[in-house]
């Protein structure tokens, strides 16, 4: 059984790796790295990590393709996964593997450990837990031979000069983070930014929020965004998939939502059944008198 672990900066870790495979293929998305397969540019894009993945050898021959946690390799590994109708495992900790087949441990809400058995073959997972690595490092793991370099088409719809810088460093020190889902209309958009600002709040999203074109991209939080770590995070019309949660880590969560089985009611400490419209100028009173 043999592995092809995808990485940019940050690499899964290999040791909890090495014990379940009998071969892996390390693949850099830049070629700054001494991996087994490097670009012959840094991938900038999922666009171009995907014409690159898509053109090395034996890849799809695999029998697991696992990904590091970090955005442009998430975003990969969905498109990836979704272009060879591969199945895709995310936020896993650790492998078993089962009469042949990989069983995905995977981390859920507080303690509990999921096992996931990935069917088809090879079978994609987005690794959480991640080393962070230093330019130009030997990551082989016996013997030292020489990369493969790929060519990598570029991605002409992307250009670096339009990316805007990512938001973390403001948000890592907000006490106090709203969170915008598809429960919040997109006219009641600027009335969050509002009530938001009355608390010297920054505001995020979920992913299909983002897609919608409702808020930039660098505010999504979640499994291909960022992580948030606030006193207390007040989510607004947030159903709480897990690929949203998994990048909260709030000391409290206060709810808005209209589904009364919405899966964010299961991890808030303060929940509240009803439409955002219906509670926004209440918050709003609120929010100006704290």
């Amino acid at each position: 059984m043999n592995a092809y672990v995808i990485f940019k900066n940050k690499l899964p870790d290999l040791k909890l790796i090495r014990n379940k495979f009998e071969e892996i293929l390390l693949v850099s998305l830049k070629p700054t790295f001494s991996a087994s397969f490097v670009p012959s540019f840094e991938c900038a894009s999922s666009r171009e990590s995907l014409d690159y993945l898509s053109k090395i050898p034996g890849i799809l021959d695999a029998t697991a393709i696992i990904f590091s946690d970090e955005d442009i390799s998430k975003e990969t590994a969905s498109r990836f996964a979704f272009k060879y109708g591969l199945g895709i495992i995310a936020h896993v900790v650790d492998f078993e593997i089962n009469s042949g087949y990989v069983v995905a441990i995977v981390h859920s809400f507080e303690n509990l450990r999921l096992k996931i058995s990935g069917k088809s073959r090879p079978t994609v997972f987005i690794m959480t837990g991640e080393e962070l690595l230093k330019e130009g490092k030997s990551l082989f793991l016996s013997k030292e031979i020489m990369p493969t370099t790929i060519e990598v088409e570029k991605d002409k719809s992307y250009e670096l000069k339009n990316i805007k810088p990512r938001p973390e460093n403001n948000l890592l020190n907000a006490k106090i983070i709203f969170g915008v889902g598809l429960g919040v209309p997109a006219m009641l958009i600027p009335r969050v930014y509002e009530l938001a600002k009355c608390l010297n709040a920054p505001v995020v999203c979920s992913r299909p929020v983002s897609d919608l074109g409702y808020m930039d991209r660098h505010y999504v939080v979640g499994d291909t965004g960022i992580k948030i770590n606030p006193a207390l995070y007040i989510a607004l019309g947030i159903s709480g998939a897990t690929q949203h949660l998994s990048g909260v880590r709030a000391k409290k969560i206060i709810a808005v939502n209209s589904d009364p089985n919405a899966p964010i009611f299961n991890v808030a400490d303060i929940k509240i059944n009803m439409k955002v419209e219906d509670i926004i100028e209440e918050l709003l009173i609120w929010a100006k008198g704290f």
